[in-house]
């Protein structure tokens, strides 16, 4: 049994067989991993390296921001893949 101090939290892959009622009665927002992009990830992975490479996260950023869509689109363009994945999966 829970006690009232614990919460559930559902995490679920998509919401394919989903009606919007269901979505809106849990207080869901769902959003396209696709229509997020890799920033979401990209910030929330710099928020988790040590103090110390502070100095170091714009230029990360800057990197990550300037070689990434490059590389997307090369895969996009010059490469077949036996599973399409989308740029969120292959970034990760």
């Amino acid at each position: 049994a829970m006690s009232a101090l614990m919460t559930m939290l559902f995490e679920v892959g998509d919401l394919t067989m989903a009606s919007p009622a269901t979505v809106s009665r849990c207080g869901m927002v769902y959003l396209e991993p696709n229509a997020l992009g890799y920033g979401p990830l990209l910030l929330s992975w710099l928020d988790t390296l040590p103090a110390a490479l502070d100095p170091f996260k714009p230029a990360i950023k800057a990197n990550f921001d300037w070689l990434v869509p490059v590389c997307l689109r090369c895969v996009e363009r010059e490469c077949s893949q036996a599973v399409a994945l989308g740029g969120l999966n292959l970034c990760v």
